[in-house]
């Protein structure tokens, strides 16, 4: 899925930078999607976590971090 948006990216000419070859370009594509998504899914689950608190139904918490499925 992140695969085929990257070359999307890449196969827009306004957005391709010409100057850097595909591979190196879908590297850094690759991680800022991956970076952006976990940005969203991590602020998702705090706000989630605040819910569950605010209700008064969790006596203790503990955060861990989890494999995302992209």
């Amino acid at each position: 899925m992140i695969d085929q948006y990257v070359q999307e990216i890449l196969n827009k000419g306004e957005i391709n930078i010409k100057a850097l070859p595909d591979s190196i370009e879908r590297m850094i594509y690759v991680s800022t999607v991956k970076l952006t998504l976990n940005a969203v899914l991590y602020r998702s689950t705090l706000a989630a976590v605040a819910i569950h608190l605010a209700h008064g139904t969790a006596s203790s918490l503990v955060l861990t971090p989890c494999a995302v499925l992209y």
